[in-house]
């Protein structure tokens, strides 16, 4: 099913009260369509395009200068080897952009919290937040690699 949009971004700020932004505190949410979540978890990835999400992944980190990152962690993760992000990661003191609510789901696990989406009546929106972001260049980075996913994610899954 075509949609119209899938996603909105609004604009990257440091949160609002000081001159200079704290450390984390570079915020923007991207909310997603709900039904658009769903059509992504059901469709499952090849291990060789997760592999080519990675590799594109640590391009995009090097365009934007971010640096080595300091462990393994990998630039996407995604659930249960499905197309649905569960967030994208960056050089940093764990910065990364998630899925909200990605350890709780209401107390009803993914799959109970998926299903709740597929019988709400109303238009669903789903929202990714970011956590320790403490600059601009991180901020604009997941950005970058979320809308990276969610264009190639679209095309498949619509």
């Amino acid at each position: 099913m075509k949609r119209d949009f899938i996603y909105q971004i609004p604009i990257i700020v440091p949160f609002e009260g000081d001159k200079y932004p704290k450390l984390g505190g570079y915020g923007f949410d991207i909310w997603m369509d709900g039904n658009f979540a769903i059509d992504a978890r059901k469709m499952k990835m090849e291990e060789r395009i997760f592999t080519k999400f990675q590799k594109d992944g640590e391009e995009i980190i090097k365009r934007f200068r971010l640096g080595k990152r300091m462990f393994r962690e990998q630039a996407y993760q995604f659930f249960d080897n499905s197309w649905l992000l569960r967030s994208a990661t960056v050089p940093g003191n764990a910065c990364d952009l998630s899925f909200d609510n990605i350890n709780d789901f209401g107390g009803h696990g993914f799959e109970g919290y998926l299903k709740g989406l597929e019988e709400a009546k109303e238009y669903c929106k789903e929202r990714y937040v970011p956590h320790n972001v403490d600059s601009f260049k991180q901020a604009m980075t997941l950005r970058e690699l979320w809308l990276h996913w969610a264009d190639i994610a679209r095309a498949l899954v619509d």
